[in-house]
């Protein structure tokens, strides 16, 4: 890596926020620009308009995401990934499965029938 490549500019909240809207996570964005990973994390401690950024590109990217299970009929949708993406990433649930209802048995008093007794 060239020396330098690291150096902070003020133009990748922009970018960082245009990446993510495309889906990318934010930590990835360190190889988009040829830095490292501990290096991203850097500028957050030191950049409130890197962190800011980083919020911002965060809720980008679960939009795209979920602008995405919208349209599940396109070519490019396989729905085993986007539930992988949708749980893993962003914490998504499923609904759970309504319960069976429990089946109630009611058992009735015994009847004494007076007239079972009498003979026609």
């Amino acid at each position: 890596m060239k020396k330098g490549n690291s150096k902070y500019k003020s133009g990748y909240c922009e970018a960082l926020i245009d990446y993510c809207s495309r889906g990318f996570t934010w930590s990835t964005f360190a190889a988009e620009i040829q830095v490292s990973k501990s290096t991203v994390y850097d500028w957050l401690k030191k950049h409130k308009e890197f962190a800011e950024a980083k919020e911002i590109a965060e809720v980008k990217c679960e939009q795209f995401w979920e602008k995405k299970g919208l349209k599940p009929k396109s070519r490019d949708f396989h729905f085993g990934v986007y539930k992988l993406v949708m749980t893993n990433r962003f914490g998504y649930k499923e609904k759970p499965k309504p319960e069976e209802h429990e089946k109630a048995v009611i058992i009735l008093p015994a009847v004494e029938d007076d007239d079972a007794d009498k003979q026609p």
